[in-house]
């Protein structure tokens, strides 16, 4: 499903901040759909598979990946504990669904 004039109001009636926005709109155009449920398995469509490949290879070298990447947009990580407090991290990643 490509992304939407629905999808586009919708992030417009967000009230987002810029980077919000970014983030979500990058994310749409790297599924080429609408903005997934938080911390799903998402396939990338072939030019989103593309730009995270380019991507990786600017920063680590990557030709080819072994494994179909699955794209997370966010997901949360187990907290660092300090004394009583337990702080959160949420992070945003792509990766691969096997070893490679």
């Amino acid at each position: 499903m490509a992304i939407g004039e629905s999808s586009l109001r919708l992030l417009r009636n967000l009230k987002l901040g810029r980077e919000e926005h970014c983030q979500r709109l990058l994310t749409m155009l790297i599924l080429n759909g609408p903005y997934p449920h938080w911390n799903s398995r998402n396939a990338p469509s072939p030019k989103g598979r593309d730009f995270l490949l380019a991507l990786d290879g600017l920063c680590f070298g990557t030709e080819e990946w072994t494994t179909l990447p699955s794209f997370v947009e966010e997901f949360d990580r187990p907290g660092a504990t300090t004394g009583r407090q337990v702080r959160h991290r949420t992070t945003r990643c792509y990766g691969t669904t096997g070893s490679g």
